[in-house]
C-alpha cells in the first residue's frame, strides 16, 4: 500500500513538474515573441525617418517593452522555482559584456553609452534564458510560425496602404522609392528577415511538409526580390550554399574546413589591403550607394583612434558629441545612423581589441563548436551554420554586431542555440575546456 501510494505521489510530482515547465515555457515563449517584434517592426508601424547624428533619444516604447519581456521571464522563474534551472549566460558572451562596460571608462557619451549598453545586456539575458528554456525545436517553431505571421502582414500591408512602399513623397530619399518595406521601418530590415525565413523553411524543418515550406519559400523570395534589399539578397545564396555543404560534413573532416575558411579569410584580408581596386572603391563616396563615403570618415577615426574607440555605442547618435562632425561635414554627418559595416563600427568604439574579440566569441568560437560537436544533427547543424555565415555576411553592408537589430537577435539565437547543443555533444571543444579547467584547478591549488 506505502509503495503504491508512494509511486502515485512520484507519478503526481512528475506531471506537475512537466505541467509547470509547460507554463514556464509559454511565458518565456511571450517574452522572446516580444523580443523579436519589437527588434523587427518597433513600436510606430510604418514609421520613416531620417535619423541624422543629432538623435540621441531612444524609442521608449521599445525600452519598456524589452523590459516588460524581461519581467515575464522573471515571473516564469519566481512561480516555478522547482523547474530545470536556467541557462547561464556562456561564459564568452560574458566576457564580451565585460569588456563594453570597460569601454564605458572612456567613453566619449558615458550615459548613452550605459543605455545602450544596458538594453543590449538585457536582450541577450532574454535570448539566452529563452533558448535553455525552449530548445532547438521550440524556438526554431518559434520563430517559424512567427515569420509565417510577419510574411502575411506584410502582403496584406502592401495591397492596403501606399506607407508600405518607399516613396520620395515621404521625404524618403529616390533610391528607395517603389521597394516594399512592408510593416517593417526600411527594406534593409525586411531584407534579413525574409533571409532568414528563407533558411529557416530549407533547413531542420522536421515536421513541417514541403507543401507549407514551398510556398513560405517562394513568398518570401518575391517580397525580398520586391523590397531591393540588395545586401541581403546578394548574401542569401551563399548562405543556402553553405547550409547545404554542412549537410554533407562530418565533424572527422573539421581541420580541412578550418584550412579552407582560414585560406579564404587571410586572401579576402590580402584583397582589403593591398588591392588598389578595393582602395578606390573605399576611395569612392558613391561606392556601393555611398557606404564608400561613410566607410572613408569611418577609417579617418580608425587611424586616431585604433586601439580604445569611442566608447560603446558612442559613435553615431550621441549628439554634437560625435566625432563624426569634425571628420565631415556632409550628409554623413547629418544623415547617418550606422557605419553600414559593423565591423568598422565595432573599431571605431571599441577598438581593434574590441572588434576582435567580437568576431572570435559572436562568430569563431560558435562556429568552431558547431564544426567539433559529434551529436549535433547534420540539418540543425546547416541552419545554424547558414544563419551565422549570412550574419557575418551581411555585416560588411550592414551594422548589427553587439546591438538590438533583428540581425543581431538572429546570429545571438544561433550563438547561444550552438553553445546548448554542443554542452550536451562530445568533441574536440569538450576535451579542450577539460584541459583548460584542469590547468585552472592546478593553478589554483
Amino acid at each position: 500500500m506505502n509503495r503504491a501510494a508512494t509511486g502515485a505521489q512520484r507519478l503526481f510530482l512528475i506531471e506537475r513538474r512537466k505541467a509547470e515547465m509547460e507554463n514556464r515555457r509559454l511565458l518565456v515563449s511571450i517574452g522572446l515573441v516580444m523580443l523579436f517584434l519589437l527588434s523587427v517592426v518597433g513600436t510606430n508601424l510604418f514609421f520613416t525617418s531620417a535619423i541624422g547624428t543629432n538623435a540621441t533619444g531612444g524609442d521608449a516604447f521599445r525600452q519598456i517593452g524589452i523590459i516588460a519581456a524581461c519581467v515575464l521571464l522573471v515571473i516564469a522563474q519566481v512561480e516555478y522555482p522547482g523547474t530545470r534551472p536556467p541557462m547561464a549566460i556562456p561564459i564568452s558572451l560574458a566576457i564580451v559584456l565585460g569588456y563594453c562596460v570597460l569601454s564605458l571608462s572612456w567613453s566619449l557619451a558615458p550615459l548613452i553609452s550605459a543605455r545602450r549598453l544596458i538594453l543590449f545586456g538585457l536582450t541577450v539575458w532574454i535570448v539566452v534564458r529563452a533558448v535553455g528554456d525552449l530548445g532547438a525545436v521550440r524556438t526554431f517553431n518559434i520563430l517559424r510560425w512567427t515569420l509565417v505571421l510577419l510574411l502575411l502582414a506584410n502582403f496584406v500591408a502592401v495591397y492596403t496602404t501606399p506607407l508600405a512602399v518607399h516613396s520620395s513623397s515621404l521625404g524618403e530619399t529616390g533610391t528607395t522609392a517603389g521597394d516594399w518595406r512592408g510593416v517593417f521601418t526600411h527594406k534593409n530590415s525586411a531584407g534579413p528577415v525574409l533571409a532568414i525565413t528563407i533558411m529557416l523553411f530549407l533547413f531542420d524543418r522536421k515536421a513541417v511538409p514541403w507543401l507549407l515550406c514551398i510556398p513560405v519559400i517562394l513568398l518570401s523570395a518575391y517580397f525580398l526580390y520586391k523590397s531591393n534589399s540588395k545586401t541581403s539578397m546578394l548574401v542569401l545564396p551563399p548562405a543556402i550554399l553553405v547550409g547545404c555543404a554542412m549537410l554533407y560534413y562530418d565533424p572527422r573532416q573539421r581541420f580541412l574546413v578550418w584550412a579552407a575558411i582560414l585560406g579564404a579569410l587571410a586572401a579576402a584580408a590580402a584583397a582589403m589591403l593591398y588591392s588598389p581596386t578595393v582602395a578606390q572603391i573605399i576611395d569612392d563616396p558613391q561606392a556601393f550607394t555611398g557606404r564608400g563615403r561613410i566607410w572613408h570618415v569611418l577609417l579617418l577615426y580608425v587611424r586616431e583612434n585604433p586601439w580604445f574607440g569611442a566608447g560603446y555605442g558612442a559613435f553615431w547618435q550621441i549628439g554634437p558629441a560625435s566625432p563624426v562632425y569634425r571628420l565631415d561635414n556632409s550628409w554623413v554627418a547629418h544623415n547617418t545612423g550606422h557605419g553600414h559595416n559593423g565591423y568598422l563600427d565595432l573599431i571605431v568604439t571599441l577598438g581593434i581589441p574590441g572588434m576582435v574579440l567580437t568576431v572570435l566569441v559572436m562568430l569563431f568560437w560558435p562556429t568552431a563548436k558547431l564544426l567539433s560537436a559529434w551529436q549535433i544533427g547534420r540539418q540543425r547543424r546547416a541552419l545554424l551554420a547558414a544563419i551565422i555565415f549570412y550574419c557575418a555576411l551581411h555585416n560588411l553592408s550592414e551594422s548589427s554586431l553587439l546591438g538590438s537589430t533583428p540581425v543581431q537577435i538572429l546570429l545571438l539565437i544561433a550563438v547561444v542555440l550552438t553553445h546548448h547543443l554542443a554542452a550536451q555533444s562530445e568533441g574536440w571543444h569538450r576535451d579542450l575546456r577539460l584541459r583548460i579547467e584542469d590547468r585552472w584547478k592546478r593553478l589554483a591549488t
